[in-house]
């Protein structure tokens, strides 16, 4: 394959990536008040949205600024209790976040058989670049 040949929705489809939401853990109980956690997810990057917004004081927006999302096709994680690495055989929904929630870039890897794929994270604490004097 020349460079030539290599199409944006190519290369958007090769970037799978870790982003961070936050999550309701009392949603089923509708009465309750919201009790948020962070949770990580990782996805491919489908799209990139530059919204220009206006000053509105009924959405708090004080000055004109721009709002950058995201579409992500998300994975359907599955992680095996005895591995430290995530994998995904299907994708899930399509999410549409705030472009500030992705944290990284991902890697995958294709395992030989059954077609599961691994997520090669290297963002957590062990990959973490430690200077001594």
């Amino acid at each position: 394959m020349f460079a030539q040949e290599v199409t944006i929705e190519a290369m958007l489809h090769s970037c799978h990536l870790k982003y961070t939401q936050q999550i309701d853990r009392l949603a089923h109980r509708c009465n309750w008040a919201p009790d948020f956690q962070q949770q990580d997810f990782y996805g491919w990057l489908l799209a990139i949205y530059v919204v220009p917004m206006k000053a509105s004081v009924e959405l708090g927006i004080q000055a004109d600024e721009i709002l950058l999302l995201a579409a992500i096709q998300t994975l359907k994680i599955v992680c095996a209790p005895d591995l430290m690495i995530p994998f995904y055989k299907h994708e899930g929904i399509i999410e549409v976040v705030d472009l500030n929630t992705v944290q990284c870039v991902v890697g995958r890897a294709k395992q030989t058989q059954g077609g599961w794929w691994g997520i090669i994270d290297r963002s957590g604490p062990l990959a973490e670049a430690v200077f001594v004097d």
